[in-house]
């Protein structure tokens, strides 16, 4: 009998996510009914207004721009192959009025770029304080690709010191303003976490607070991830905390 040949790697294959509610970062009551164990919170940012402040907002926001943007470090990206399409979205033809599938902003699907952010795709978020470096090992599960809302939700890998989701949209709104929505629900990822999840807590607001700033027109761009369709300043601060 032959014997098998390497065999590429899958998504299956990979460790899963070191929580239980897989996906539940897209319930609109998650602040009022958070997971067990875990806290919730939702936080937003104006970022500008227009279709240009939006488009130039998605497209780092798309390439790990959110994370670079606030300080951390992005590495060992690996994209990954998740079964279906994940990108599809329903719109309605005009022509026949019925629901089909498109793909808004198709340049943010150039599968040539190895930067930008599609499902599956794993990486490690690194976070530096003081002398000590935590690496947290997270997981794309989806992305949110809509007219005038689009984004990405990652979940935490076992061997980081967080459990959690975080889900990442940028919103084009009617009244034309444009707004970056951060909703998560989170807890220690270990029982040595636990000790000192004060401080930890108090930290990742910081944190939170960059995030928001990191899209925003004031802020500079971090050269890892400028790109010509998004040149410029960006920077922001919290509008909502709950």
């Amino acid at each position: 009998m032959a014997r098998p040949g390497p065999r590429r790697r899958t998504v299956a294959d990979a460790p899963v996510c070191n929580y239980a509610a897989v996906g539940a970062t897209a319930n609109d009551d998650l602040l009022r009914y958070p997971p067990k164990g875990h806290r919730a919170a939702e936080y937003r940012a104006k970022l500008g207004s227009g279709e240009e402040r939006f488009e130039k907002s998605v497209a780092r926001l798309m390439r790990w721009g959110v994370q670079l943007g606030s300080g951390l470090e992005v590495v060992d990206v690996r994209q990954e192959t998740m079964a279906g399409d994940a990108y599809r979205s329903l719109a309605v033809d005009p022509s026949s009025n019925a629901s089909v599938p498109v793909r808004p902003h198709a340049h943010l699907f150039d599968f040539a770029d190895p930067v930008l952010i599609r499902p599956g795709a794993t990486a490690d978020i690194v976070t530096r304080t003081g002398p000590f470096r935590f690496s947290s090992p997270v997981r794309v599960l989806t992305v949110i690709a809509e007219q005038h809302r689009f984004g990405f939700v990652y979940g935490t890998l076992p061997g980081g010191p967080e459990a959690g989701e975080q889900r990442f949209v940028v919103t084009h709104e009617p009244d034309d303003s444009v707004w970056i929505t951060i909703r998560e629900f989170v807890r220690p990822g270990s029982f040595r976490f636990r000790l000192v999840w004060w401080y930890a807590n108090r930290y990742r607001k910081r944190i939170i607070r960059r995030y928001l700033a990191a899209l925003h027109p004031t802020t500079p761009v971090p050269g890892a991830s400028a790109r010509p369709a998004d040149e410029g300043p960006y920077g922001a601060r919290a509008t909502r905390n709950r």
